[in-house]
């Protein structure tokens, strides 16, 4: 780990510009020593067109296309209606409805506390992803 290297301009800057600057300096220098201190790499331009491009046909059904994913979530939206009528409410009221609302509203609309509103979304999204996962397997 590096130390941050203070910058000091010349008297026609101002001090307050001078100050900011090395805030953001010392704040960008933090966040490179976290992201070395976890792993992150970032890839530019330059790795990212050496990847090869691998045909469809080697692709296991996990790694299908997001829309592909998306052109099924109808059909379990309404399965879960139909097995889980109280976990497709509330996917509906939290992501589909035209207003945004909080886990707080739907725990005082249902009555239920606002832990139990984040489990059962989790629950919701989770037999989501089986319900496609299941569809994809079936394919």
């Amino acid at each position: 780990m590096s130390k941050f290297q203070y910058t000091h301009f010349s008297d026609e800057v101002p001090r307050e510009v001078e100050k900011e600057y090395n805030r953001m300096g010392r704040r960008e220098h933090y966040l490179e020593e976290q992201d070395a201190a976890h792993d992150v790499m970032y890839l530019d331009h330059k790795d990212i067109s050496r990847i090869p491009d691998y045909p469809a046909y080697e692709l296991s059904p996990a790694d299908l296309p997001r829309e592909a994913r998306l052109c099924y979530l109808p059909v379990a939206l309404e399965l879960m209606r139909m097995d889980y009528p109280f976990e497709y409410q509330l996917i509906r009221d939290y992501y589909l409805s035209e207003k945004a609302v909080s886990m707080m509203y739907l725990a005082k609309k249902y009555a239920v506390s606002q832990k139990k509103v984040e489990y059962r979304i989790n629950k919701a999204k989770r037999l989501l992803r089986e319900y496609i996962i299941a569809h994809e397997n079936e394919e």
